[in-house]
């Protein structure tokens, strides 16, 4: 009898031990869960903000190409109305909540050539957030192999990356979306006219 009665004491206390450990896994685990999706959200909106950046520079690549089409020149900033087409890709851009770029406070840094540009993405060659947002935009001669000397307008845009409740200390600083974007300023399979 004392056997059977030490049996069920043993079997209560050891229900009420993994009642207790279940409690605390329970404890520890949620904040770890809630972490796992904190971070996929974080995820899936930059992607969402990278996409969108990366199309604000293909628009703005195709804005600059037809401004200068039949312009046999390289610099952008005397030939094109750029502050017009600076305001259309920050509406654009805008659109995502995520993104900083364009905000009062936040405006980009603007370059339109290409020491320039590499100047506001490095410094002395290591990688650098000393520029957070940039837009640049220059002219740069390519050769496709046929001997011929060809034009094509390279973008380069830069924006901070806002997180959903951003708990961790100064993330954002470290954070940013990048888009590049190449648009060729010549109309391939265009006719040629010639004179005779």
């Amino acid at each position: 009898m004392k056997k059977f009665i030490k049996n069920i004491v043993n079997l209560r206390v050891g229900q009420a031990r993994q009642k207790g450990a279940i409690l605390i896994e329970f404890v520890v685990a949620l904040p770890v869960f809630f972490i796992i999706i904190w971070g996929i959200m974080n995820l899936m909106i930059y992607l969402m903000a990278s996409a969108q950046l990366n199309q604000a520079a293909y628009e703005a690549g195709r804005s600059i190409v037809k401004e200068l089409r039949g312009y046999e020149g390289t610099d952008i900033a005397s030939q094109a109305d750029m502050n017009r087409i600076q305001k259309e890709i920050e509406l654009l851009v805008r659109q995502n909540q995520f993104l900083v770029y364009g905000i009062p406070g936040h405006k980009p840094v603007v370059a339109y050539k290409k020491q320039d540009c590499n100047n506001l993405y490095s410094k002395d060659g290591s990688y650098s957030t000393q520029h957070k947002n940039i837009f640049c935009a220059y002219v740069e001669d390519y050769d496709t192999g046929s001997g011929k000397r060809h034009q094509k307008v390279v973008v380069k845009m830069r924006s901070e990356f806002q997180f959903i409740g951003s708990f961790i200390k100064n993330l954002g600083d470290f954070v940013q979306v990048n888009a590049d974007s190449v648009a060729p300023k010549e109309l391939q399979d265009r006719l040629n006219y010639v004179n005779y």
